[in-house]
């Protein structure tokens, strides 16, 4: 039985049959109601890229994309039937690790998302994002046992993932306590033991190399009597990361999250002259990553040593540039 359109009022809500033909002749038909059309001025749906057809399809438009379209996870659908706006949550398979992960249609073909495994989102065990492979000191203090009865594979532990894990303190193992892997990365210790104070992974790093090279070298501590004035006006003790009183020499490891504002930056250069002006060596290592770089502080010194480190790069050369530096002072 054929609809009689004299009976349908035009602000209908009734999805209603349409059809048309565009300029390269194709035909398009779709469902929708009169008040859309005819209220809201909505045109075809096909051809606005709300319905899937021959050539507005995410197999037509984003053909690179729709070969990764899972071929057994997404039941009956195919990339033929939605478009590249859809919203719909889909399953794809990575061609380049072969993981699958679901992800929203719009998010992969018009936001340009890609495989989470290879953005490092996502660990699996063996992946370099895991704790167990990039920082095999600190998956030593997981707490296997619990972790794994919550379900967890301690092996897929991603090096930055923000979920709270059990650790078990290596100094005191009746110390026990939950933080996520970011927070243990940034320098968060055990909330039991005594610290002088909370140091990032790379001043740890950092630290150590020095007391290999020089033997004593202090983490967190003033640098003899010398005062500086915050940005409070405050008189504080020059209290720095790493101290190597032997040779005078103070090291400061400037993290761009935390020294790229602009009153750290001021705070940097006084601490900084308040110590050459009391006869320290100053070393400043300035963090930089891929998109964010700390700008040497505006001091001109021979006995200010300013390095650029690349985050998550070996701090061995560091190291070694800070020992060659002080031997050509002395020398």
């Amino acid at each position: 039985m054929g609809l009689d359109f004299a009976w349908i009022a035009p602000g209908t809500k009734t999805p209603l049959p349409w059809r048309h033909v565009t300029p390269s002749g194709e035909v398009h038909a779709w469902p929708q109601s009169g008040t859309s059309r005819v209220h809201m001025k909505a045109g075809c749906s096909i051809c606005r890229g709300f319905r899937a057809s021959e050539t507005t399809s995410l197999a037509a438009c984003k053909p690179l994309l729709a070969a990764q379209w899972h071929p057994t996870k997404n039941g009956s659908r195919t990339p033929h039937e939605v478009t590249p706006g859809s919203r719909r949550v889909v399953w794809w398979l990575c061609p380049d690790c072969n993981y699958a992960w679901p992800a929203r249609i719009s998010s992969r073909a018009l936001g340009g998302n890609g495989c989470t495994r290879c953005a490092g989102q996502v660990a699996l065990p063996g992946d370099r994002a895991t704790l167990a492979v990039a920082q095999p000191d600190l998956y030593a203090e997981l707490d296997v046992e619990r972790l794994m009865l919550s379900g967890v594979d301690p092996l897929t532990v991603h090096v930055r993932s923000n979920r709270e894990v059990p650790w078990i303190c290596d100094g005191t193992p009746r110390h026990r306590w939950t933080m996520s892997p970011a927070a243990r990365m940034n320098g968060c210790l055990c909330p039991e033991c005594p610290h002088l104070g909370q140091t990032s992974r790379p001043e740890q790093t950092l630290l150590n190399l020095m007391r290999q090279r020089t033997g004593n070298a202090v983490s967190n501590a003033p640098a003899g009597e010398v005062r500086w004035l915050d940005r409070r006006g405050r008189s504080l003790p020059a209290r720095c990361d790493i101290v190597l009183p032997a040779l005078r020499v103070v090291v400061e490891y400037d993290g761009w999250r935390y020294h790229d504002a602009a009153n750290r930056r001021r705070c940097d250069r006084d601490k900084t002259m308040a110590l050459l002006n009391s006869g320290w060596r100053v070393v400043r290592v300035r963090e930089r990553t891929a998109s964010k770089r700390l700008v040497d502080l505006d001091i001109i010194d021979e006995r200010l040593l300013q390095i650029q480190h690349r985050y998550g790069h070996d701090l061995a050369p560091v190291a070694d540039a800070i020992i060659a530096w002080v031997t050509a002072c002395d020398g």
